[in-house]
């Protein structure tokens, strides 16, 4: 007679519904019978994208500077990249997922903050990427290759390199449901992350 209850808090992105805090479930259950355990070790992304994400969450408060400990896999350094310009960075997304490719990587994700954002950007690469998928409704199902989608949608996948578009203060605001938003977003990728 017993549960497991799994989480990641800087992961919350619905206010609406789930817990805000461990401590809600006293609420529920009685506190003695809790046993709460921290797992702080990450698998999935290399120590450059855990660092990143792990100074986002510094940065924004998330999780009250939990970190997560990355494992011992090291890869290339997160790249940030701005333009000034929609059509450069296009170009630059689908040179990047060219080179992407040509390098083997399987999985290549560009996230979004909405759908609406997810689906003009995937009119702009499908005419230099013909086997994009987009992926603007939950009941879509992402089937390997290159998507578009917004970061809300790949809560829950990985991706062996990740592009986030517009990461800017425009479009993640300084609400704490964006700065998770956006924590989500970076947490994704395994192997490679660029951050425009």
């Amino acid at each position: 007679q017993s549960m497991t209850i799994m989480g990641d808090m800087a992961q919350g992105i619905y206010s609406d519904h789930g817990l805000h805090r461990w401590e809600d479930l006293h609420d529920i259950f009685d506190a003695a019978a809790i046993d709460q355990h921290t797992l702080d070790q990450s698998y999935r992304s290399t120590q450059e994208i855990i660092r990143y994400a792990n100074g986002l969450m510094w940065r924004t408060g998330l999780n009250g500077g939990s970190a997560a400990k990355p494992v011992t896999r090291s890869g290339d350094p997160v790249v940030e990249k701005g333009f000034s310009a929609t059509a450069d960075q296009v170009h630059y997304l689908r040179d990047g997922i060219h080179t992407s490719q040509k390098k083997g990587r399987l999985t290549i994700a560009v996230l979004t903050r909405t759908a609406r954002a997810a689906r003009e950007l995937a009119t702009k690469l499908a005419a230099s990427i013909p086997e994009l998928q987009l992926l603007d409704q939950r009941e879509k199902i992402y089937t390997g290759g290159v998507a578009v989608l917004p970061a809300y949608l790949a809560k829950g996948l990985e991706f062996d390199v990740v592009f986030i578009s517009d990461a800017d203060a425009a479009t993640y605001t300084p609400q704490l449901l964006d700065a998770r938003l956006l924590y989500v977003a970076v947490t994704r990728a395994s192997h490679q992350l660029y951050v425009t």
